[in-house]
Order: structure tokens, then C-alpha cells, then sequence
């Protein structure tokens, strides 16, 4: 099954409904500002969430194969291709809210802290940033195809911190067996995802 063709999306996304992605908006609701840009949209999930939500929200991803079926589901989503690893075809300083679900795993690399610039620059000053990605320590998320390079919380803190984020919450989960030990103690090898809302710092 060829990587990121229909086939591919059909198999591991077949369980999933925009409904799955509900929840996303539930906790970003206090910071949201609009315009809302999902990157690496995918399927059209969580920016379909968003819009069924009453949020201006539009989604980009390079995958022509995932946004011929995102629209397929929902003619009205708003959708743009283009290589997220080069500039995008999106104005600076435009967006309010930027959505990093899922996404900067996929990137080699040299071009994930491009991914972060890119971000920095179309947000509107104060923009927000909400970036979920799998912890390095998640060994079953790490053997994925299409996982080219994970981070543990600490290294993706750094490297928002570097490119002028503000990290307002962390929302880093823990393996289900080590809650209790991961709520005290934040150690990073206990980590199932490297999650964070962040602040454009300007």
C-alpha cells in the first residue's frame, strides 16, 4: 500500500469522522481567535470540527489524495494544497489560530523547525499555536510509516521557545499506566505525546 495514497487513507483513518476531532475544539474554545488554518489537514477532520463548530477555518496539506477525499465528505471545507516544507501560499500575519495536529512528525528533520518559522510568521501578533505530535519515549508511534522524526516534550519545548513561542499550557499526555506518576512528576520517558498551546511572542 503506497504511503499517503487513497488506499492508505481509507485503511487508517476508515474509523474516524470529523466527530473524532470534537474534542480539539473543546479545549482550545478560551483561545481561539479566527481566522483558524489546520496544517497538514489530512482528511479534513479537524477542520471540518472547526467549521461545523461556526469558526472560519481552512486546512492545507500536500497530499492531493487526502483532500480529493476530505472533499468528497464535505464539498463547502475550505482546502488548499501545497508543500508544507517550502513558504506557504499564505499571507503574514493573517491567521489567528494555527492548528499543528498530527503533522510535524511527518517532515524530515531539517524541515520541521521550517514548519515552526512558517507558522511564526503567518500568525497574527498573539496568535495562537496548538502543536500535538507523539512523544520520541511512544515506541509504538515511532515504528508508524510516515513517522520520520519524533520529539520528546522537552525538545519540542525548546524549539517553539527558540523560534519565539510562548508555551501557555502543555497539554503532554502520559502512557495510560503512568498517569498518576506523569501528573507529579512530568518525566519526559513517561510521555505519549509531545503537546502545547503556544503565543506568537510579538
Amino acid at each position: 500500500m503506497k504511503l499517503y495514497s487513497q488506499a492508505w487513507f481509507n485503511h487508517y483513518y476508515k474509523n474516524r469522522t470529523w466527530q473524532s476531532y470534537s474534542g480539539v475544539v473543546e479545549i482550545l474554545k478560551p483561545y481561539l481567535v479566527e481566522p483558524i488554518l489546520d496544517i497538514g489537514c489530512g482528511l479534513g477532520f479537524t477542520t471540518e470540527a472547526f467549521t461545523r463548530a461556526g469558526y472560519r477555518a481552512r486546512g492545507i496539506d500536500n497530499s492531493t489524495a487526502a483532500l480529493k477525499l476530505a472533499k468528497n465528505r464535505n464539498r463547502s471545507l475550505k482546502l488548499i494544497r501545497a508543500d508544507l516544507s517550502k513558504t506557504w501560499p499564505v499571507k503574514t500575519k493573517s491567521i489567528g489560530t494555527l492548528i499543528c495536529f498530527q503533522t510535524i512528525e511527518h517532515l524530515p528533520e531539517n524541515k520541521q523547525e521550517f514548519l515552526i518559522k512558517e507558522s511564526y510568521r503567518v500568525l497574527k501578533p498573539k496568535g495562537i499555536l496548538l502543536i500535538d505530535t507523539p512523544s520520541w519515549w511512544n515506541k509504538e508511534e515511532r515504528r508508524k510509516p510516515g513517522h520520520i522524526h519524533l520529539f520528546t516534550p522537552k525538545e519540542l519545548a525548546k524549539l517553539l521557545k527558540v523560534n519565539r513561542f510562548k508555551i501557555i499550557q502543555s497539554l503532554c499526555a502520559s502512557r495510560d499506566w503512568a498517569k498518576i506518576l506523569y501528573f507529579y512528576t512530568k518525566w519526559d520517558i513517561l510521555s505519549q505525546t509531545a503537546s502545547f498551546i503556544c503565543q506568537k511572542n510579538e
